[in-house]
């Protein structure tokens, strides 16, 4: 008679379940790092907003404008105007345009407006 062999093959699950695991732990890393992207693009974008925020905030702070009137025996005269009237004043006088500080002195008892423009150049304006 003749006899046969049996050879039993020792079970493989262990090492299956090794590699199970360790792509479980690599998809659970890459997870946590696509995660921490996302918040991190969140972060950024809250961040922009609240400087664009800011921004508009300086913008319209730098928007106020400042007004002043003179009144005096029944005439009103507005800070604009006298520096409207100085300014032509003293490009009909000079012939120049360029004027980078002015300082104006309303005597209304005079009806005149005293005026230096540049440090240099000194003139009057009647207001009547």
């Amino acid at each position: 008679m003749a006899t046969t062999k049996t050879t039993k093959k020792a079970a493989v699950a262990p090492k299956t379940e090794t590699k199970v695991e360790t792509k479980v732990e690599a998809t659970a890393k890459t997870e946590d790092t696509t995660a921490k992207k996302a918040a991190a693009k969140t972060a950024a974008k809250t961040t922009e907003k609240k400087a664009t925020a800011k921004k508009t905030t300086t913008k319209a702070a730098a928007t106020k404008k400042n007004e002043m009137f003179i009144q005096f025996s029944g005439f009103e005269f507005s800070s604009e105007e006298l520096l409207e009237k100085v300014k032509a004043d003293y490009t009909a006088q000079t012939g120049k345009k360029t004027i980078t500080s002015t300082k104006l002195y309303v005597k209304p008892e005079d009806m005149k407006v005293y005026y230096v423009v540049n440090d240099k150049f000194m003139g009057d304006v009647y207001l009547g």
